[in-house]
C-alpha cells in the first residue's frame, strides 16, 4: 500500500492532509508522520475520512493529540479540496467559515505553498506497527 499525503505551509504552520483509505493512523503513526527526524514533518495533521461524500475531518497536533478544528485548519482543508478538484459540501466547514468562506479561500491562495509526498509501503507498515504496539517516538 502506498499513501499520498499533501503538506501545506500557511502562516508559518506546516499542515499535512492525510486521506484515510484503509488505515486510520493512531497516535504513534501520526507522531511518526509529523516527526521531522524520523518522518515527513508537520505541525498539524488533518486526517480526512469519507472525502468524496460528507468528509469527516480530524485534526491532530504533531504528537498525535486530537484537537479542535480552527479556522486555519478549515481554510487549508478547503484549499486542499479545491487543489484536488474534490467537490464537497462539508456543512461543518461552511458553518465554521460562514458566508465569507470563498473570499477567505481566495485570499490564502497567494500565501500557501504545497508539496505532494508519496509514503512507501515500508513507511506505512512502520506506522501500523508503531500503532499496534502503542510505541511513542523518543524525539
Amino acid at each position: 500500500m502506498m499513501q499520498v499525503v499533501m503538506n501545506f505551509l500557511f502562516k508559518d504552520i506546516e499542515y499535512m492532509v492525510y486521506e484515510v483509505s484503509d488505515y486510520m493512523p493512531g497516535q504513534a503513526g501520526i507522531e511518526l508522520l509529523c516527526s521531522r527526524m524520523h518522518g515527513i514533518g508537520a505541525d498539524r495533521i488533518l486526517v480526512v475520512e469519507n472525502i468524496h461524500n460528507e468528509p469527516i475531518l480530524h485534526v491532530f497536533t504533531s504528537n498525535g493529540i486530537e484537537v479542535n478544528t480552527t479556522e486555519h485548519d478549515y481554510l487549508v482543508f478547503a484549499y486542499y479540496l479545491r487543489h484536488e478538484n474534490i467537490n464537497s459540501s462539508n456543512t461543518h466547514m461552511i458553518k465554521f467559515l460562514g458566508d465569507t468562506a470563498l473570499l477567505k479561500l481566495s485570499k490564502i491562495e497567494n500565501n500557501i505553498s504545497c508539496m505532494e509526498i508519496h509514503l512507501t509501503s515500508y513507511f506505512c507498515d512502520k506506522m501500523k506497527y508503531l500503532d499496534k504496539n502503542n510505541h511513542i517516538l523518543a524525539s
